[in-house]
């Protein structure tokens, strides 16, 4: 399921061979953290076509082979697109999701959802799309401890996400931290002493790197 303004944008850009995060400060800070062998496994949610943030991965991980690498994107044919871009057994480009059940306390965190238009239509194309996805934290094989997540999926879905992720990580990547979508979790990392903020910059709608101590 799309938004058409969404689905115009993202051909648009797979035709231009250009993705969202693109040559700015922040994908310099992805590539370099995928290049640097201290960090060997990766979570990246929000795939979109590929060619941004994943980009800025695969990048990093050019001269190295001892790392592993999943992009989750919970809309199929963005999924399918994107997998067309890499073929490396290290790289998993997934239609997976890290929740497909509506947290109880969804809407009494984000009411907007309810009461406007545009904010109602985003957040249902997302919600019909995550519930037709699996589940990813229920593949055997991941580590108990991600040394790198980047979270820049959904506006409305990004916050459940880190509450399921935040104890999984090493180093968080935040994009779009002035956006609804990653405001409250910039809130609570800030007021967290058990996060040390890194990076914080307002390149395009604002980006955060932290690393849990």
């Amino acid at each position: 399921m799309w938004d058409n303004t969404d689905k115009q944008g993202f051909y648009s850009c797979l035709k231009n061979n250009k993705g969202q995060i693109y040559n700015d400060s922040f994908s310099f800070e992805i590539t370099r953290y995928a290049s640097d062998p201290r960090y060997k496994t990766f979570l990246e949610i929000g795939t979109w076509n590929g060619l941004g943030s994943t980009k800025a991965f695969v990048d990093g991980f050019k001269n190295r082979n001892d790392y592993v690498f999943y992009s989750l994107e919970c809309n199929s044919e963005k999924s399918a697109e994107a997998r067309k871009l890499y073929n490396n057994d290290k790289i998993h480009i997934l239609n997976e999701v890290i929740w497909n059940v509506t947290p109880s306390d969804f809407y009494n965190i984000f009411p907007q959802c309810l009461t406007n238009a545009t904010y109602k239509r985003w957040n249902e194309v997302d919600i019909v799309n995550m519930k037709q996805c699996k589940v990813f934290l229920d593949r055997p094989e991941l580590p108990q401890v991600f040394d790198i997540i980047l979270l820049d999926g959904g506006e409305f879905t990004t916050y459940h996400e880190f509450q399921f992720l935040k104890h999984r990580c090493k180093i968080l990547l935040l994009d779009d931290t002035k956006c609804d979508k990653c405001k409250l979790i910039v809130e609570e990392i800030k007021n967290d002493k058990s996060w040390k903020i890194i990076k914080e910059e307002n390149t395009r709608n604002g980006y955060l790197i932290a690393e849990k101590l």
